[in-house]
């Protein structure tokens, strides 16, 4: 996927040393943490999170009523 770069300015000094200290929790960059910020709250990459979660789990039912339906054949 291509990615561009993007800069904010003005950012209160007190808010980025906050973002700095939840980034080093994580044992990742400033630039990292607030990548996956930005991915989190896009609304595609969030619908395809869900996706594939209701995807995944559709499928575990599907195993699971398959193999009831197995044992009640018999």
């Amino acid at each position: 996927m291509p990615t561009k770069d993007i800069f904010i300015r003005n950012v209160n000094i007190e808010t980025l040393e906050r973002i700095d200290r939840l980034a080093k929790q994580k044992n990742i960059s400033r630039n990292d943490f607030l990548l996956d910020v930005i991915e989190k709250v896009d609304p595609l990459e969030c619908y395809r999170s869900l996706y594939a979660e209701q995807s995944h789990q559709q499928a575990q039912n599907t195993k699971v009523l398959k193999e009831l339906a197995d044992k009640v054949d018999e």
